[in-house]
Order: C-alpha cells, then sequence, then structure tokens
C-alpha cells in the first residue's frame, strides 16, 4: 500500500518559488549577494548551498519574515566565514501559502520542516525536532537546486497484516 498523506482538509499548503541561484562574496570584511532589485524588499526563506569539485552541499536554510531578504542576507554570517566564498551560492524563495494567513510562526514550521529534513551543514538549531502540532504540504518549485520537488508532512502509511 502506498504512503498517503493524512485528512487533505488538515494540511496547510504551502509552495516555495525559490530564485535563481546568486553569488554570495565577501570583499574586505563585507559580505552579501546582489540580488535583484524585485526581490530585495520581498519576505519569505532563503538557502544557502556550496559547490565543490567532489558534489553539491545544501549548506544553510533560514527564514526573512520581519526582515526583508536584502536586510537579512546582509548581516553577519560567521557560519559561512571559513568557506570558500567562491563556492557559495545564495537563492530566495518566496511562500504562497493562498488563502491562509501568512504568520512567523507559519515560516518557522516551513523552516523546521526543510531543516529537519534536509539536514543542512550549517543549521545547528532546530535540527533534532520537527513541528507535531502542524500538517504541511510543501511543494519547491523555480531554481530549487537540491531541495526535493515536494514534501508531504507527516503522512501515514496503512498496511494490512494477514
Amino acid at each position: 500500500m502506498p504512503i498517503v498523506r493524512l485528512r487533505k482538509h488538515d494540511y496547510w499548503s504551502a509552495e516555495i518559488t525559490w530564485s535563481t541561484p546568486r553569488k554570495w562574496y565577501r570583499i574586505k570584511g563585507y559580505t552579501g549577494v546582489n540580488l535583484p532589485v524585485m526581490l530585495k524588499n520581498k519576505y519569505g526563506i532563503y538557502k544557502f548551498e556550496g559547490h565543490y569539485e567532489n558534489g553539491n552541499k545544501l549548506l544553510y536554510i533560514g527564514i526573512a519574515y520581519c526582515q526583508n531578504f536584502d536586510t537579512r542576507l546582509h548581516q553577519s554570517r560567521n557560519n559561512l566565514k571559513y568557506l570558500k566564498a567562491s563556492n557559495i551560492t545564495v537563492s530566495t524563495g518566496q511562500i504562497d501559502l493562498g488563502s491562509f494567513k501568512y504568520t512567523r510562526k507559519r515560516f518557522e514550521e516551513i523552516e523546521k520542516i526543510l531543516i529537519y529534513f534536509m539536514e543542512p551543514h550549517l543549521n545547528i538549531k532546530k535540527t533534532i525536532w520537527c513541528p507535531h502540532d502542524c500538517f504541511f504540504e510543501i511543494i519547491n518549485s523555480g531554481k530549487r537546486g537540491l531541495l526535493p520537488k515536494r514534501i508531504v508532512y507527516p503522512v501515514a502509511n496503512i498496511s494490512y497484516m494477514k
């Protein structure tokens, strides 16, 4: 029997549309990314990916809720300082919750689910806990990189023993 999600009406639906990855840079102690003007004042979720000779790695996932992408991404990123800046890209994801209310709690639940299941290398918080009181179907579209197309949390695996 296939794995199916629980009752459809119990799920929050979230579609994250990911932007084209942009190069992360460090110049004389200043780190950042040149975002397109249309993304600078937007809110949502972001991810850092490292690109290495032996493959790509998801490095970090975070949210920009009270601060827009431009402000959030230009804050000090000490957890990236030991990595080669030329090998790091950042993508922003705008979250569409449809008719559901946009709240910090919803953004954090999405962030926690992505961190929990994707295990980004540099996320040290929110790694051992996944929300137990929310039900999400997350669709990643656009330039999603290493992220899966779809995450349904939680699901039920139903089998009948004979």
